[in-house]
């Protein structure tokens, strides 16, 4: 009886593994046909999805039209209260991360791409420290 059993075992478990493999193989061959186009997008990724602006802006605690200033002010106090070194969470502190670069990507577009101050205008006297 035990012979039969192990039999039954044996001959089961490899069709078990010959499922896990054939399932497997149609996984990656799926990956390999989404990979050139999907490459870069987050919400290629099962489970994650793109961060909204309103999101981000919800998450620092700034208004959706924030200024790079206001952002990185936020960004540096909320970055550094969720410091896993000082019993902060990891989790939000990334969140944190990625709520700055959306919110940060939106003003660089909104201002047609240049990287500068708190939205101000610049002055006769060109840029300072520059």
């Amino acid at each position: 009886m035990q012979r039969i059993i192990a039999q039954i075992l044996v001959v089961g478990g490899g069709y078990v593994v010959r499922a896990f493999a054939e399932a497997y193989r149609q996984a990656a061959a799926n990956a390999g046909r989404q990979g050139a186009g999907a490459a870069g997008r987050a919400s290629s990724v099962p489970g994650r999805r793109v961060m909204s602006t309103d999101e981000a802006a919800q998450i620092l605690n700034v208004p959706r039209d924030a200024g790079l200033k206001q952002i990185s002010e936020r960004y540096d106090r909320m970055f550094h209260a969720n410091d896993p070194a000082k019993g902060g969470s990891a989790y939000l502190q990334a969140k944190v991360k990625a709520a700055r670069y959306i919110l940060e990507q939106t003003v660089s577009t909104a201002d047609g791409g240049i990287h500068g101050s708190d939205q101000q205008r610049p002055n006769s006297q060109g840029d300072r420290g520059a």
